[in-house]
């Protein structure tokens, strides 16, 4: 309170009832000119409103309506949350509930009625509510495709027909109808419609091995590997019966011992796991030789001799000339204590049947 006659310093503030009367009295006695009166609406905001304050009241239940439906909503959210760690789909689309008979989807008006009862504590999280909507004879489960067939087939037996049977047999054998009348009103009860299975192709095995696999098996590493001298390993690994289907489980001291180098190795080892499984190695090739011609049904037949396999080499002296000549595989000398080559006054070049050129045999 503030008069204009006096000083701002002499205001008084109206904290109480009894300042307020002390300011009442005050006025009375000095007739003072106008006043002017600072009310703080913070304080006045703050205080209890009177049931019949009309408009105000309505506002402020309009607001804890709205709270409470705001915490509310707040709740279900919640709720929803769990369902959705509990339920949900691989696919992240929707939720289903697995049941001993069966899984059921839950459609969102589902979700939201669990979620109620949840709140008012009538559910739990692996207990769905006894509703309407969790009515299970309304839900239709999910079928395998294989026993859709069946389904359908079922759904055209009509059950009124096959009550009405089993109750005329009963009589029947009752002795109240005669077997005449019996049979004569006994309709034919359809047969049951088995499902159609296809059958399947059966897997595709592993060829089985023979003598042509490796010659092939080594022409392949040679041009799409880039293993060099590979058929003069053939000899080697067909003494040792090494086949492309066992290459990986050789050791690698018996391959070195072939005369093949460490790196060869882990190429042809990769390579024919490879080509074993691929389409080549089930592609029927003709193996002459493998077999002796003289060989007929019914006789009995000595064990196969292998072949002798005979390659064209080179030798290219280097101070000029050299010569040709034909024998069995060959593999470079090394000196007794294998610790190094022994030294050659020519290169030795042979002939590379895949390629259709002469190769130079690495040292």
């Amino acid at each position: 309170m503030l008069y204009l006659s006096q000083a701002v310093s002499n205001a008084i503030d109206v904290d109480n009832k009894v300042n307020y009367k002390d300011m009442v009295k005050r006025i009375c006695s000095i007739h003072p000119g106008p006043t002017k009166i600072y009310v703080n609406m913070k304080h006045v905001e703050k205080l209890p409103t009177i049931n019949g304050s009309g408009d105000k009241s309505n506002l402020s239940g309009e607001d804890s309506g709205k709270q409470k439906h705001s915490d509310l909503n707040m709740c279900l959210a919640q709720w929803h949350m769990k369902l959705l760690s509990w339920y949900k789909n691989e696919n992240n689309k929707g939720m289903t509930y697995i049941r001993p008979v069966g899984p059921i989807p839950l459609s969102p008006v589902m979700v939201l009625d669990w979620c109620h009862a949840l709140d008012e504590g009538q559910a739990t999280l692996s207990v769905p509510p006894n509703l309407e909507s969790f009515n299970w004879s309304n839900k239709v489960p999910f079928l395998h495709p294989a026993h859709k067939v069946q389904a359908q087939a079922s759904q055209n037996i009509d059950i009124n027909s096959i009550t009405g049977v089993l109750l005329l047999q009963t009589l029947a054998n009752s002795g109240l109808f005669s077997p005449s009348v019996s049979s004569a009103c006994t309709s034919p009860v359809p047969p049951p419609v088995t499902p159609t299975h296809i059958p399947q192709d059966p897997p595709i095995s592993p060829p089985v091995p023979s003598p042509s696999h490796l010659s092939h098996f080594l022409c392949y590493a040679e041009t799409n590997l880039s293993v060099c001298n590979t058929t003069l390993y053939e000899w080697e690994l067909e003494l040792q019966s090494i086949g492309p289907d066992i290459l990986m489980d050789i050791n690698d001291q018996t391959l070195a011992r072939a005369g093949i180098t460490t790196g060869d190795i882990i190429h042809l080892k990769k390579g024919s796991l490879l080509w074993w499984n691929g389409p080549d190695a089930k592609r029927k090739h003709s193996n002459t030789g493998a077999s002796s011609g003289n060989e007929q049904v019914g006789q009995a037949s000595s064990p196969p001799t292998r072949p002798l396999k005979k390659i064209t080499y080179e030798k290219r002296f280097k101070d000029g000339g050299g010569c040709h000549f034909t024998a069995s595989p060959m593999t470079i000398n090394k000196d007794d204590d294998g610790s190094k080559l022994a030294p050659l006054d020519y290169d030795l070049y042979y002939h590379c049947t895949p390629r259709s050129s002469q190769r130079q045999m690495q040292r």
